[in-house]
């Protein structure tokens, strides 16, 4: 089995960069101008499975049923621009259990919900997969806690990435060999939290200063490009050269 496509199909946002104090001005400039801090989402396809990491639930904090439907079109729109719709896609693997994570998982009642670790209360039923268990080939779960106690991230080991590339002077492909690609959740927050070494504690129930050092450092080891929890993909200039 191999990896045809890795999309980063919606783009959450983050109500603080790490360079910014946390006031209350900076969160209700950001909802006037229609930031709502929700998380990426990831599409990942290959041969044999449709996979989404991660839903995309904005505003989490608004439990109005506007809201909710609001969210919905955004989900569905944006997997529309790819070609796909809720039922197209066979597994979604839920990094952790925040609301801005797993807010629209009711859109996809007809696929497999996966998680390192489920969640009392659901109204669905979510199979744990263990730490460094594939969810297919060239998928594997990693374990990396301290945003929460059971936060997992997803490891993308393609055997190539091709991609066409078109620019003034004509048109040229570009391959990438074996790359790892890391979609780290909120192990790794956002690109501004890794290069300055910070973790996104505001949560209630975060767990751990040192367990997210141990999980940012083990994501380091190894990615080629980190897709964190919010924000764009970006290239891992941390890890070790050989």
């Amino acid at each position: 089995m191999t990896i045809r496509k890795i999309k980063l199909i919606k783009i959450g946002t983050l109500a603080f960069e790490s360079f910014e104090i946390p006031d209350p001005r900076v969160r209700a400039m950001k909802y006037f101008c229609g930031i709502g801090a929700g998380s990426n989402v990831v599409y990942i396809e290959t041969d044999d499975r449709k996979i989404l990491v991660d839903t995309g639930f904005d505003y989490e904090e608004n439990s109005a049923e506007e809201n909710r439907k609001r969210n919905r079109r955004r989900l569905i729109n944006a997997l529309d621009d790819h070609g796909l719709r809720p039922e197209d896609i066979d597994s979604v693997f839920i990094t952790h259990w925040h609301g801005d994570h797993f807010g629209n998982l009711d859109l996809f009642d007809g696929a497999e919900i996966l998680a390192l670790r489920s969640r009392k209360g659901l109204a669905f039923e979510c199979q744990e997969i263990g730490d460094l268990e594939d969810i297919t080939e060239g998928v594997m779960v990693m374990a990396t806690p301290g945003h929460t106690r059971d936060h997992a991230s997803l490891v993308l080991l393609p055997d190539e990435i091709t991609q066409q590339m078109r620019g003034v002077f004509g048109e040229w492909a570009v391959k990438i060999e074996d790359p790892c690609i890391v979609v780290a959740g909120d192990a790794i927050v956002s690109q501004s939290y890794y290069l300055e070494e910070k973790f996104w504690d505001y949560n209630a129930d975060f767990f751990s200063i040192e367990q997210s050092r141990r999980s940012q450092q083990a994501i380091t080891e190894i990615a080629d490009y980190i897709i964190p929890g919010h924000g764009t993909i970006f290239q891992n200039i941390r890890k070790p050269v050989p």
